[in-house]
């Protein structure tokens, strides 16, 4: 399995499958970003097959959304739809809040401050 090709990992491993499914959602993180993500279903239980390369924890919150549809276009490219509306792989929980901090981060970039100083993230 390929790390960060979830949606190839999960298709490719419940192709011809019947007892195996490719379940989409979202991974939540404490910043209140919701990342698009697939993992399979099997007897009812949910494994994440995709590896990561970040050291991501053994388990984790999944949101499943089965409102969310895949679709493949030309060159192995794939695109999403909720209710028939088009979504990128992630969504922010508190827009405003996020294009606020970053701005301030970004702000204090410019104006020369040493990443290592910024302050700390804000949960």
């Amino acid at each position: 399995m390929r790390p960060r090709e979830c949606f190839a990992n999960c298709g490719w491993y419940a192709d011809g499958e019947p007892g195996r499914r490719v379940r989409l959602g979202w991974l939540s993180d404490q910043f209140g970003i919701f990342v698009l993500h697939a993992v399979i279903e099997e007897n009812g239980r949910l494994t994440c097959i995709t590896p990561s390369v970040t050291g991501a924890p053994d388990e984790f919150d999944f949101i499943s959304d089965s409102a969310v549809k895949m679709a493949h276009g030309g060159e192995g490219h794939v695109r999403f739809e909720r209710d028939g509306v088009p979504i990128a792989h992630g969504v922010r929980a508190d827009p405003e809040r996020m294009i606020a901090r970053m701005t301030a981060m970004r702000d204090a970039l410019l104006a020369g401050t040493d990443p290592s100083r910024l302050p700390a993230w804000d949960a």
